[in-house]
């Protein structure tokens, strides 16, 4: 045995030499498994020093070697109990230090226990062993605790949950108990139980920056977003180096969409930790959606020279270089990203966005079905996929893998507790037809209503207001349901207006045609000035779309774009632009331009302007496919690569007959393509 000597004393004499022997027998016996005579040197060791602590726990020990468990757990529990006895015995003084020497003791057989016996079996005997111990004294915090641990140990984290809640009650107190307690909580996703915890702890200690961590992990948890974030503050508040505190802020203020917020906490998580090539990424993504495409590009090259073997670092700088059009690069960092990872779906992925924003659809398709190979419940390589597919014109394969964006949060309409309708009759039912993503996607597709009312049902359209007064002059709809509203719950059946085309099998043969589909009002507030002699072309322009479509920065332009078009005789330019980008009629390219902004309050009244136009002339936004919902003459100014309903190289398009796309030659190039409006002018 490792401590064979333990037990051998000082004393001089015959009695002393006699039970050094016996100790050293006893020891040799247990060594050689030879259990019944370390019994009985043991017992004889006893008779000669009964207080000897150490002869109790190694009898107890061979006695349970030998099979005796009972005897074993006897003569254990015997000497804690008469060590207590003599404790209580002295007197008031020493009972202040009883529950100490007991849990000592009972800490030092636990020590016997797992020198000497497989962990298996050390752990049952030291389970029964502390069991025993807060049976005989309740109080025993620190048997208490070690219980505790045993049972974390094991992952019984009920037993474990219930010993620290007595020893909360033993120690009302003790922060590290109630924070040990919340974490026990966490593990069974009781997240009200751990916030009340880490609170309690709080109240003990208001500095104590574990409890405050935790606490914001929990509040999480529940989605209590703005709660964890102030948590991370006053971490930050004690501990401004707290790396974990700082990029945690950092992620949940991204999810909160507070984008500059988030961005200035991964700067600082970066000032702390330069390397941290995960804030690098995130740092990388937020400066994209911001518009700071060449901050992105610098992060992710950064982060190439930090992990030149990094598959999302060369994939995601490879999708960056694609939007700038520089494509022979992109698309070769994309191409090192699968030589790295080539079992990575994501990889694939980006490798055909790259090929998509050059235009070569078909590769974009390729890569895209290699994506899905490797990863078929992949929802955003779906929708990638279905993009190009439907801007191949390829809607029966496309609008049936547009149905994965219901798998995905970003972009996922809401959903109802009534069923989804799945094209059957609707005879005395209500349909709800729910709009999705943009004014204009809700303007292209209310065509379908007209079909869904030849069901036999009562058809309820909701959109955002600024669509009601518009789709109410839609043929087949009943009755309109504002989004900014809670929805109503008096109807049977519901679809989203982006499913129809897949529910209803179009092609691009039998896209439904019947322009116009909408009307602008009867009467209007919205008036044109009268028409002078040498008036001979009004125009309305749009030049920028809203800013939360991922690709507006390509598809908008700027207005000092359309100044040349004032030079061909007899035009007149009225702007129909809302938003931002409508301050520029304050500068030098509004010069010379009619503000109709101010008069439109929603899209009946733009109906009702582009009523008394001559053409519209706009780029990709809800502008376009209101005029050509209408009927009404218009030019759609495209980008390089444009989205999937203009489909490719096309001047004309199947959904709106009478409108005329004009497209960038090369990606950026609005001069090239405000050359050729001038000339069609």
């Amino acid at each position: 045995m490792s401590n064979a000597t333990e037990g051998i004393g000082n004393k001089s004499g015959d009695h002393s030499t006699a039970w050094n022997h016996l100790w050293l027998e006893a020891i040799a016996a247990l060594s050689d498994a030879d259990y019944g005579t370390a019994s009985d040197r043991f017992q004889r060791c006893l008779t000669l020093r009964p207080d000897h602590f150490p002869s109790y726990g190694y009898l107890g020990l061979a006695l349970l070697l030998q099979g005796d468990e009972v005897d074993a757990q006897a003569v254990w529990f015997t000497a804690l109990s008469e060590l207590a006895d003599e404790t209580e015995a002295e007197g008031a003084t020493a009972a202040k230090t009883a529950a100490v020497s007991l849990e000592e003791r009972t800490a030092e057989l636990i020590a016997i226990l797992e020198q000497a016996l497989p962990q298996h079996t050390a752990a049952e005997q030291r389970e029964r062993l502390l069991g025993q111990m807060l049976a005989f004294d309740p109080t025993l915090s620190r048997a208490c605790s070690q219980l505790a641990q045993l049972y974390i140990e094991q992952e019984r984290w009920q037993e474990a949950i219930a010993c620290y809640q007595h020893l909360a009650e033993l120690t009302p107190d003790d922060p590290a108990v109630f924070n040990n307690l919340g974490v026990l909580f966490d593990y069974q996703s009781d997240f009200d139980q751990a916030i009340a915890c880490y609170q309690r702890v709080l109240v003990i200690d208001p500095e104590q920056q574990a409890a405050l961590y935790n606490l914001a992990q929990a509040l999480e948890q529940q989605g209590r977003l703005a709660e964890a974030i102030a948590c991370y503050d006053r971490i930050l508040t004690l501990n401004p180096s707290h790396r974990e505190a700082q990029f945690n802020q950092a992620i949940l203020l991204d999810r909160l969409g507070q984008l500059e917020p988030a961005i200035a906490a991964y700067q600082r998580v970066l000032s702390l930790d330069p390397q941290q090539s995960t804030a690098l990424a995130n740092l990388g993504i937020l400066w994209d959606r911001c518009g700071q495409g060449d901050e992105a590009i610098a992060c992710y090259r950064q982060l190439i020279e930090l992990e030149p073997r990094s598959p999302k670092a060369h994939y995601y700088l490879g999708y960056m270089l694609s939007q700038r059009g520089e494509f022979e690069s992109a698309i070769a960092h994309c191409q090192q990203a699968l030589a790295i990872a080539p079992d990575n779906p994501e990889c694939y992925k980006y490798l055909g966005y790259a090929y998509s924003q050059q235009n070569d659809l078909a590769q974009a398709t390729h890569w895209y079905r290699q994506a899905l190979a490797r990863s078929p419940e992949q929802p955003d390589a779906h929708w990638n996929y279905a993009l190009a597919l439907l801007h191949q014109g390829d809607y029966a394969t496309g609008f049936a893998e547009y149905e994965w964006r219901h798998q995905m949060p970003d972009i996922a309409p809401p959903t109802f507790a009534q069923p989804r309708w799945d094209g059957s009759d609707l005879t005395g039912q209500t349909i709800l037809l729910q709009a999705e993503q943009g004014l204009g996607d809700a303007i292209q597709f209310i065509r379908y209503a007209p079909l869904v009312a030849q069901y036999g049902g009562r058809v309820v359209v909701r959109c955002y207001q600024s669509l009601a007064r518009l789709l109410t002059t839609v043929p087949g709809v009943d009755a309109i349901a504002p989004l900014e509203t809670a929805p109503p719950d008096d109807f049977d059946v519901f679809i989203h207006l982006l499913s129809l085309p897949h529910l209803l099998g179009t092609t691009l043969e039998t896209i439904p045609t019947p322009i116009p589909y909408v009307s602008a009002p009867t009467v209007s507030s919205v008036t044109l000035p009268p028409r002078s002699d040498a008036e001979r072309l009004r125009i309305g322009i749009v030049w920028a779309g809203g800013a939360f479509y991922q690709a507006n920065r390509a598809r908008s332009c700027s207005l000092s774009h359309f100044r040349p078009l004032l030079d061909s005789p007899g035009v007149t330019l009225y702007s129909l632009q809302k938003g931002e980008p409508a301050s520029q009629l304050q500068g030098p390219a509004g010069a010379g331009i009619h503000d109709l902004g101010p008069m439109l309050h929603d899209l009946a009244d733009t109906a009702a302007a582009i009523a008394q136009l001559d053409l519209v002339i706009t780029v990709d936004t809800s502008v376009a496919h209101l005029a050509g919902a209408l009927g009404h003459p218009v030019w759609v100014l495209l980008p390089y690569v444009s989205d999937w309903r203009w489909l490719t190289e096309r001047c004309d398009s199947p959904w709106y007959p009478g409108m005329r796309l004009f497209r960038q030659s090369r990606p950026g190039d609005w001069e090239g393509l405000f050359q050729q409006v001038k000339s069609a002018l």
